[in-house]
């Protein structure tokens, strides 16, 4: 069983299995890395199963990164999140900070900073679930 699902989210497939590669190698078949061609199918693996961090390009055809990232917050059921992006546009930046995006990657990505990335959003999603138990305990006791 893995400890943590990724979901790798970019309409390239070079870039998409370019990801996966890195990191199924950087963490040595640690965590469960999932890949989907668009926002679509992203949608679909989110309702089947949880993903606690989704790297996701910000241009894709029918859905973007963006869009994307609003239907999921929407729904409450946006993982902690890094953006990637061949585009250094600050307006995509700031929406995607915004929406609770917690790094924004330029490609092409350095295998470093792709795992250097994922390690943050690993502790960020730990911190988060940690603060969530800690408030429900303290809520509980109140009762």
């Amino acid at each position: 069983m893995y400890d943590k699902t990724i979901l790798i989210v970019d309409d390239e497939p070079r870039t998409r299995e370019g990801l996966k590669k890195t990191l199924d190698k950087g963490y040595e078949g640690a965590l469960q890395i999932l890949t989907a061609s668009n926002g679509a199918e992203t949608l679909e693996i989110i309702e089947e199963q949880r993903v606690h961090v989704l790297l996701t390009d910000i241009r894709m055809t029918e859905i973007s990164g963006l869009q994307l990232l609003k239907i999921l917050k929407e729904k409450d059921r946006l993982p902690v999140t890094i953006v990637i992006s061949a585009y250094p546009e600050f307006e995509y930046a700031q929406e995607a900070l915004s929406l609770g995006v917690i790094n924004y990657l330029l490609k092409p990505i350095s295998k470093k900073k792709l795992m250097e990335a994922v390690e943050e959003a690993i502790k960020v999603y730990d911190k988060n679930t940690r603060t969530g138990i800690i408030s429900k305990v303290v809520d509980d006791s109140k009762t």
